[in-house]
């Protein structure tokens, strides 16, 4: 995994040289690393505070709904196909 996002942070930085000058590209390099390790860091201690718990039974409830959705639409379609339900002429 960390090879694979050496070589396209490789390809990337090559990339970029190519299309702009020597300073330019360090200077963008250096901060855009830098960036993303703040992000990362921010993330890693921010994920620390959050109560796994409440977080899971939070995102439970969300696949719940969204499963439940789903299911219903496999239904109505099913049953529409198969003549039990009749669309209605807005939607023909």
């Amino acid at each position: 995994m960390v090879l694979r996002e050496g070589a396209e942070l490789a390809l990337i930085l090559r990339a970029v040289e190519l299309s702009s000058e020597g300073l330019q590209t360090w200077i963008g390099t250096i901060v855009g690393i830098g960036v993303a390790v703040a992000v990362g860091v921010f993330f890693f201690k921010g994920t620390l505070r959050i109560p796994l718990h409440r977080f899971f039974a939070a995102t439970s409830v969300i696949l719940m709904l969204v499963a439940f959705q789903l299911a219903l639409t496999a239904c109505m379609s099913s049953a529409r196909r198969a003549g039990c339900l009749r669309a209605s002429k807005k939607w023909r």
